[in-house]
Order: structure tokens, then sequence, then C-alpha cells
């Protein structure tokens, strides 16, 4: 038996729609393929849609319909009772069909938003999103602080210089992913500092140059805080320059 259930705001605004197949799994609307919807639309318009006209219960042909509506907090009850495999093979179908043996289950409910309308599922995506974010961030203070001290023993020993240019290049790809401008070009200088620690002067200087030229018309306080990070990098560079000829 095919159990079909449709939530909808207005009839152009479609909440849920969802289908509990024979083999029991239940198929989202967005994610069913050409096979799984066509034979629900052409059930939906010759038989379901002539008779959703009055709520309640109405049995035709082989196929049960109900109609009902429901306020926006009890939907997110009622859809998720629907996921329950237990609750739906032991509660909800017994009390829908009544006994009856038919081919096709229709359940299809307007929710009445109410004043204060709770989105769980969107809920759900932006805290999924936020973590991530937070997760992202941390880990990129981490890899900041390590770093810092890994810069620091650049100056004395070469294998720190490397593993600090290294990490700058973790950072750039959280920075990234993140999209945040003003890290990424701050981890871009960092690691130019791990290669003038590295004794590469020439690309260190292309970093430099390339990044203040990306801030240089910036008035905003970023692009203040990224030219003097450029200056205070270009001094380390020259500097080394001149103690290494």
């Amino acid at each position: 038996m095919h159990v079909t259930v449709l939530c909808y705001l207005s009839p152009n605004f479609w909440l849920d729609r969802f289908i509990l197949t024979d083999s029991r799994q239940w198929v989202d609307w967005c994610s069913a393929s050409q096979k799984e919807r066509v034979p629900v639309i052409e059930a939906y318009n010759e038989l379901i849609r002539p008779a959703a006209v009055r709520k309640g219960r109405q049995a035709m042909e082989e196929t049960v319909l109900y109609l009902c509506s429901l306020n926006g907090h009890s939907y997110r009850h009622f859809v998720s009772l629907w996921h329950n495999a237990y609750v739906v093979e032991q509660l909800l179908l017994p009390m829908l069909l009544q006994g009856e043996s038919v081919s096709a289950l229709w359940i299809i409910c307007k929710v009445k938003s109410p004043p204060l309308y709770l989105d769980l599922r969107g809920n759900s995506k932006i805290m999924m999103y936020m973590y991530q974010r937070l997760e992202l961030e941390h880990a990129s203070w981490c890899l900041s602080t390590f770093g810092g001290a890994f810069s620091a023993y650049g100056d004395y020993f070469h294998q720190s210089a490397v593993k600090a240019g290294e990490i700058s290049t973790k950072q750039l790809c959280i920075a990234l992913m993140l999209g945040n401008e003003l890290l990424v070009s701050r981890c871009r200088l960092y690691y130019a500092l791990s290669l003038i620690q590295q004794r590469k002067l020439r690309l260190a200087k292309k970093i430099i140059r390339r990044e203040y030229a990306q801030w240089n018309g910036v008035r905003q306080e970023e692009g203040k805080i990224i030219r003097n990070i450029c200056l205070g990098t270009w001094s380390r560079l020259k500097l080394e320059k001149r103690r290494h000829g």
C-alpha cells in the first residue's frame, strides 16, 4: 500500500510532500525519481483533486482520503509521527484505514500558520551551518597560536620556519572556506614571513606587493590593518636582504 502525505500553507506553497512506498521506505518528494513521481501526480489529478472539497475521511475506489488542518506547531509533530515506523504501523494506519483493505492512502493537511511559526527544518540547517563556521573559526584560532610559536623559532631554526609556512597554508584554506577576505590576506602575509625566514625573498616580495596593491585603495579599518602588516613584513624583508647581501 502506498501512503502519500501532502502538507501546504497555500496551493502554491507546499511545505512537505513524502511517499511511503511498498517497501516501507519514506521518499521525500524532492529526492523522488521521475518514475516515483508520475503515478502520484496522475492519481492526484484524476482522483484526489476532484474529491478534495471537504474535511474528514473519504473512501473511494481502493483509496482512502483524509483532509485535515493543523496549526504550525502541531504540524511539526504531525510530520515527525509519520516518520516513525512503529507509530505508523501500530497506530496511524489502523486508525485511518479502519479495517478496510485499500491500495492507497492520501493525507492532505492544510497548515494554518500561527502568529509565531517555527520553521524547524530551516532552523536545523542554520544551526548546522553555524556550528560548522564555529568549528572552522576555532581551528583557525588554534592554528594561529601554533603558527606564532613556530614563527618565533623560525628566526633560529629552519625547520620551524617551514612548519610555520605549512600552518599558514592550512589557515589559508580555512579562511577561504569562511569567505573572510581579511583573514585570507593575513594568512598570505604570514606565509610570506615564513618565506623570508627561509631566505626565499623573491617569492615573499611578490606576495607582499600583491596584497598591498589589493588593499591600497580600501579606506575601511580592514584596509589599514593589512597595509600596516604589509609594511611591517616589507621592513623585515629589507632587513634580511641587508643581512645576507
